[in-house]
Order: C-alpha cells, then sequence, then structure tokens
C-alpha cells in the first residue's frame, strides 16, 4: 500500500499539545501503513519548544512507534541568501525531507539552500493558496497558473546559469 497521508501539524498553541496529539495518533492502527509526511510549519515558532529542537522531538516519536514518514517543513522561507544560510543550518542535522521556499527567493539562496541542505526536497510556492486568480492577476499580471509556470522556468534558467555539478 502507498503511503499518501501528509499529516499537518498546524495551530498548536504550544508544542507540548502538538507531540500528545501525535503520540496519540502514533499509536492508532493503520497509522504507520498511511502515513507518508508530517507537516510542521507554525509550530517551529512556538515558545516552549520551537525551531530544531522540534523537528527532532518529532522524528524521535516516529522512530518510537517504528513509523518511517519524512518530515516537511513547510516554511515557505525567503530571505536574502545569507539569511537563508543563517537560518537553514540549524536544520541541518534534523534536515527535513521537504522544505517549502518561496518563488521570490533569489537564485543564490536556493543554491545555498541546496548546499546546506542536500537531500532534502526543496518545493516551491509560487501563490499562495489563500491568493484569489483575481488578486494573482491584479499583483502580478497574471494568472495562477501562469505565475506558476514562469516562475518555474526562470528559476530553473537561472539556476542552471550559476549551480556548478
Amino acid at each position: 500500500m502507498e503511503k499518501v497521508v501528509i499529516l499537518p501539524l498546524d495551530g498548536y498553541e504550544n508544542s507540548q499539545k502538538l507531540l500528545e496529539f501525535l503520540e496519540k495518533l502514533l499509536k492508532e492502527t493503520g497509522v504507520k501503513e498511511l502515513l507518508a509526511f508530517v507537516k510542521v510549519n507554525d509550530a517551529v515558532h512556538n515558545m516552549d519548544c520551537g525551531g530544531p529542537k522540534i523537528i527532532l522531538l518529532i522524528k524521535d516519536l516516529l522512530q518510537k512507534y517504528s513509523v518511517e514518514a519524512g518530515i516537511f517543513l513547510d516554511l515557505k522561507i525567503y530571505d536574502v541568501s545569507e539569511t537563508l544560510k543563517n537560518t537553514l543550518k540549524k536544520y541541518a542535522e534534523c534536515a527535513p525531507d521537504i522544505l517549502t521556499v518561496s518563488s521570490n527567493c533569489s537564485v543564490k539562496g536556493i543554491l545555498e539552500l541546496r548546499r546546506l541542505l542536500p537531500n532534502t526536497n526543496l518545493a516551491m510556492i509560487s501563490v499562495p493558496t489563500d491568493i484569489s486568480q483575481d488578486e494573482c492577476q491584479a499583483r502580478f499580471g497574471l494568472t495562477p497558473e501562469l505565475k506558476i509556470y514562469n516562475d518555474l522556468m526562470n528559476i530553473r534558467h537561472e539556476y542552471a546559469k550559476i549551480a556548478k555539478p
């Protein structure tokens, strides 16, 4: 059976509640066979236990219950390349399997992420899910589909210019 579930752990006011929920869920019959990824975004900003520490604790729980699921770090990260490097190097020892990166990120920044997290799949976010087609057209002059396509093609082209195999 193919694992198909991406479990979003969003909106928890503290990390303890998130971890309690996850542990309860991991004890349920059938979860380990379906769970592909645990997705975390705002939880990495919790005051009681955020950042890489929450990722390590999630990985520990997955291991404890013998669940082979990846970590999907949904940060939609965007900043200048040095800030990206400084931020993401904190995750090097608990590298996520997937990391979302904003299409507004410079290609130099994307290259830094590739070097820093070589085994992490980068997933581009070009148009946030809460931007309507009309808003996208008004702000970017493009439909969401065309903006996504243009961002992919242009980033791929620029990346090929500076990336060295």
